[in-house]
């Protein structure tokens, strides 16, 4: 992508500020969200007159990989069977993705294919996706650890359940006892 500045996007600096209000977060490159809010086949064109090919997929890429990294890692110190594990995979099911962004009301930000009157299924979950990856990807700055940390957040911010207080793991714990 050519573009440089928040300035040359179409739509622009309203649409990316309102939603890193909502999720939390304010991006040192706010092109990544904006990217992050363009739905595959809306081809959003920049001032430079490219297309975005694929829309926000490849952000959804990272976020994906990324939200089952987060998960895992606060998985693994509960000290739980896999089976947990495997259990609280329905976190980053589409269903829940989707649920997420409805309750985020997230909709009023994307940018839509042509012609698409509602934001489609698929691309509900893939923003969610995309939004976790785009915050890693601008808080890393070359530290992925700081770039894990702001997804978390934001994450938490969506309500992203994971793993969060010792509560929970107790519960955990408890369920996979009476299980055996």
């Amino acid at each position: 992508m050519k573009l440089q500045r928040i300035s040359e996007l179409k739509p622009g600096l309203s649409q990316v500020r309102a939603c890193e209000i909502k999720i939390g977060y304010v991006f040192n490159n706010p092109l990544l969200l904006w990217e992050a809010l363009q739905a595959d086949g809306a081809w959003t064109v920049l001032a430079a007159g490219d297309g975005l090919p694929g829309g926000h997929k490849r952000l959804a890429i990272v976020g994906d990989r990324l939200l089952e990294l987060l998960l895992v890692v606060t998985w693994y110190p509960t000290l739980t069977h896999p089976r947990v594990y495997e259990g609280s995979r329905k976190v980053t099911t589409n269903a829940n993705l989707i649920a997420i962004f409805d309750r985020a009301h997230l909709g009023d930000f994307v940018t839509r294919a042509a012609g698409a009157s509602e934001v489609a299924a698929a691309v509900k979950s893939a923003t969610v996706e995309a939004i976790i990856g785009a915050v890693f990807l601008d808080a890393s700055g070359g530290n992925p650890g700081a770039g894990i940390a702001a997804a978390t957040k934001v994450a938490e911010k969506l309500e992203i359940a994971v793993f969060k207080d010792a509560s929970e793991v107790a519960a955990l714990r408890e369920a996979q006892a009476t299980s055996d």
